[in-house]
């Protein structure tokens, strides 16, 4: 959204810049321009950064991962059509502007050549509508992206362009956020945790009864339900409390010495009643109090 309301104002006022910086790549790389991330490039093989402005610039390519991969200074003159190719291995290959000096001498060199070759199509009245006024500095796009550049009270982003909606003062504006968000990425700044969301758990809604296994004497028992064990009553005397869904539920009775099944059946669970049923190693399971919940198959 932010290079896309940097291009609209860019074809009605010439004031904002007129160079534009095409980057390519073999494969998908992220770019950064002065220090700072070009969001849309992420995944991409070419990459445009439109109304740069004249003078030196660093292009930097980065891996997926961050890792850098290349990068050098050019001198971007007035409105030229700068592109720049990166193949891994070799230095750029940039037509439209040269290697940074770092001299002025060179900075006005390449607007010569630009203005002689009519790169980008730029004429005298936008060159023109570039200067800055007579007693004004124009902000460097460096200074506008990090958001130096910013003048006047301490008031919001939002306010400031609502009093004033220049095309310079939503530009400078909206820059803010992006140097936020392109700044932490390229230093892999940890933004801490993620909020802890409110969970509410929702139980099942299941009703338990309750059955009570006892034995008198013999061998140890496990008492299965659908393949899972509930109980397990050890040798000698011995007598297990447990919960089960109200129902008819099927159990097994198996030998907890070769786990054998040794009685199958079906006991029907009351929620308001406990059932006790009577085991034995020896003779199938009975129920004590209502001996019809129980049935042996």
């Amino acid at each position: 959204m932010f290079w896309r309301v940097l291009l609209s104002f860019s074809f009605c006022h010439g004031a904002i810049g007129a160079s534009r910086v095409i980057v390519t790549t073999q494969e998908p790389r992220q770019i950064f321009v002065d220090g700072m991330m070009v969001p849309n490039s992420i995944g991409t093989i070419r990459t445009a950064i439109p109304n740069i402005g004249a003078g030196e610039h660093t292009i930097a390519v980065h891996g997926l991962n961050g890792a850098l991969l290349h990068g050098e200074k050019i001198l971007v003159p007035d409105g030229a059509d700068v592109r720049v190719q990166y193949i891994p291995g070799a230095a750029f290959v940039i037509a439209g502007a040269t290697v940074s000096g770092g001299s002025a001498e060179n900075i006005r060199a390449a607007n010569q050549v630009a203005g002689a070759a009519g790169i980008g199509g730029a004429s005298q009245n936008t060159t023109a509508q570039s200067q800055p006024r007579a007693g004004s500095r124009s902000p460097s796009t460096a200074e506008v992206i990090s958001g130096a550049g910013m003048t006047g009270s301490r008031a919001s982003s939002l306010q400031r362009v609502m009093a004033s909606p220049t095309p310079a003062n939503i530009l400078t504006n909206s820059a803010r956020g992006l140097h936020a968000m392109t700044a932490g990425a390229q230093a892999g700044v940890s933004f801490g945790k993620a909020p802890v969301v409110a969970q509410r758990i929702k139980r099942a809604n299941v009703v338990y009864g309750e059955a009570v296994f006892q034995k008198a004497s013999g061998a140890s028992l496990l008492i299965y339900e659908d393949g899972h064990l509930i109980a397990h009553l050890g040798p000698g005397a011995a007598s297990v409390r447990v919960q089960l869904e109200v129902g008819r539920r099927p159990l097994e009775v198996r030998s907890g010495e070769d786990y054998r099944v040794l009685f199958k059946g079906d006991l029907e669970v009351d929620a308001r009643h406990i059932e006790q049923l009577n085991m034995s190693a020896t003779s199938p399971p009975t129920a004590t109090v209502r001996p019809w919940l129980w049935s042996n198959y």
